[in-house]
């Protein structure tokens, strides 16, 4: 019996802990393209620095956040970070940090996992917080 109930908790601290993870690689990702676009870098190696972006690539044999240099999103430029598979992701378009300022649209990212949401809110002057979703 008490193997069972060790063996449920350390299923449910793994959970935890997956999920958690995830909502670091996506402000990690979103924090790296505003520092970039903020630090002027030239991000496609045309000597010119470019805005820097984030968008996210679903197809049916992965999912990945791209941190790209400039607009629009193309997959198979840009750095890839992989995606938990059980976790599900509602993003919006690409989200561009324009050079210097860093500023965006303000817009949400949404992550939920087995019953827990947290939303990912970037306001318009390029702030990233998040928080336990309802």
């Amino acid at each position: 019996m008490l193997a069972a109930l060790s063996l449920f908790v350390s299923f449910q601290t793994y959970r935890t802990y997956d999920f958690q993870d995830e909502v670091a690689r996506v402000t990690s990702a979103l924090q790296t393209a505003r520092s970039r676009s903020m630090a002027n870098v030239d991000g496609n190696g045309d000597g010119t620095p470019d805005a820097h972006a984030v968008c996210y690539e679903e197809t049916p044999s992965h999912s990945a956040y791209i941190i790209i240099a400039g607009d629009p999103c193309d997959g198979s430029a840009g750095q890839k970070i992989s995606i938990a598979d059980a976790v599900g992701v509602t993003w919006p378009n690409t989200i561009t940090f324009a050079q210097l300022s860093g500023r965006t649209t303000a817009t949400d990212v949404t992550l939920t996992y087995n019953g827990r949401t947290i939303i990912i809110e970037i306001n318009n002057k390029g702030r990233i917080n998040w928080k336990y979703g309802p």
